[in-house]
């Protein structure tokens, strides 16, 4: 075979390279590796834990909302803790590190749970939430709820904010009769405002919890999501 002289490998132009050697009539041929197989794998790494991140970053959101975490604590759901849990149901509905519409706040068992927030006007202004919907259920529910509006900022209009800031308001309901319409309008807080103002995207998670000492299983409904484009 032939020599491979001293100073190829240690040229400055060499360095950082994966280099391979092959023989071809006798000479030893050096050529590089494409590096494509290497950035592939980073970049699938980097999109799982930017996936990952956005998940524990609503996690922990949601798990700090009492009546939420109750909730979560008691689902059937695969996971351990209300947060381990939360983690688990969201991971595959972010998309590019980003929260989707079919992120959840409340577990999504409709086999249990029968009771949906039916939407017929649904808006984000400069100040407030605007809601036009009714409770449907195929049982009889208590008469007493606490409305759940998650707001999810996303896509910062610059640089230095953060990617996604969370938010919430939250309504007492009184009464609630199945399929009867409620018509809000929920007022944004200053810092719900400037946050509207400082983001491209928002998405609005609601969900209806029932309170009640005569309940024996939490009732709540399933999550309703939408997002909200140039806000």
């Amino acid at each position: 075979m032939g020599k491979i002289y001293q100073g190829i490998l240690n040229s400055s132009e060499d360095k950082g390279k994966v280099l391979v050697y092959h023989s071809d009539k006798g000479k030893v041929l050096i050529s590089e590796k494409p590096a494509k197989e290497k950035k592939d794998k980073n970049d699938s790494c980097k999109s799982n834990k930017g996936r990952s991140d956005t998940s524990i970053t609503f996690a922990r959101y949601i798990n700090s909302i009492p009546e939420l975490s109750s909730i979560w604590n008691n689902a059937k759901v695969k996971g351990t803790t209300p947060f381990n849990k939360l983690v688990k149901n969201n991971l595959k509905s972010i998309d590019y590190n980003l929260l989707t519409t079919y992120s959840i706040i409340t577990p999504n068992i409709s086999q249990f749970n029968e009771i949906a927030l039916i939407p017929s006007e649904f808006s984000l202004s400069t100040k407030t939430l605007n809601l036009n919907f009714c409770i449907q259920s195929s049982k009889i529910v208590p008469e007493d709820g606490i409305l759940i509006a998650v707001m999810a900022f996303q896509n910062p209009k610059k640089g230095n904010e953060e990617y996604l800031t969370l938010s919430h308001i939250t309504l007492q309901l009184s009464p609630i009769v199945n399929e009867a319409s409620f018509e809000l309008v929920l007022q944004l807080s200053d810092t719900q405002k400037q946050l509207r103002d400082k983001y491209q995207n928002c998405i609005i998670y609601l969900a209806v919890v029932f309170i009640s000492p005569n309940l024996i299983n939490d009732e709540y409904s399933i999550t309703l999501a939408k997002s909200f484009a140039g806000v």
